[in-house]
């Protein structure tokens, strides 16, 4: 079986544009992720390299002051080297905020699983995931009102945008099959987040698996 390990993560906010994008490097990763928080709540699409990502249909919405909507895509198997990530909107009102990560060692079935973390108010938010897949990695984003993000149990901080307001945050370990969780901890504000889990490479089974061949 593969170990799946952290290649490469960046990010970027645009404001008042009807689009977000950068030059990302992807050194050997064969597994991207890209998370979004859209103040227009109007996201269309990802592509990078002009590929474009699957839309998990996983979204969450942050609702004080300021509305911003959460989305997640996913993409196997994406070019290496420098090319160009670009996330899409119908509307170029207010902020746009965009994380991408990529990580070596993913499966081809993927993702594991995934699942937002509603909003809440507090200086702590656990987001909890059932894995399915044994040794899979759990993979987070989370947007805080007052920012001061930090990673606490079960997660290591990748990325942050301006004061912290948003971040992205991984396991940095395989985890078992069940209930994970991994904690941020923030200014005591609204908070959201949507996090996910990929699944290694599992090696086949059957009556040739690991047969050497002459």
């Amino acid at each position: 079986m593969a170990v799946i390990a952290f290649d490469s993560a960046s990010q970027q906010l645009t404001t008042a544009t009807g689009s977000n994008s950068l030059s990302f490097n992807n050194v050997a990763g064969n597994f991207m992720v890209v998370f979004l928080y859209d103040n227009s709540s109007s996201t269309t699409g990802v592509t990078y390299n002009g590929v474009s990502l699957t839309n998990t249909g996983i979204t969450v919405v942050k609702s004080a002051s300021n509305q911003f909507t959460g989305y997640a895509f996913y993409l196997k198997s994406p070019a290496t080297g420098a090319n160009t990530l670009t996330a899409s909107r119908s509307s170029s009102t207010g902020d746009y905020y965009l994380h991408v990560g990529t990580y070596s060692g993913a499966g081809t079935t993927q993702p594991d699983n995934a699942a937002a973390t509603v909003e809440a108010s507090s200086s702590t938010m656990t987001q909890t995931i059932t894995v399915n897949t044994a040794n899979s990695w759990t993979v987070c984003s989370a947007f805080a009102d007052a920012g001061s993000l930090g990673a606490s149990t079960g997660s290591t901080l990748r990325g942050s945008i301006i004061n912290t307001v948003t971040g992205l945050f991984d396991s940095n370990a395989a985890m078992t099959v069940g209930s994970q969780s991994m904690v941020q901890t923030m200014g005591n504000s609204k908070h959201v987040g949507i996090i996910m889990s990929i699944a290694p490479i599992v090696a086949s089974s059957g009556f040739f698996a690991g047969l050497n061949t002459y």
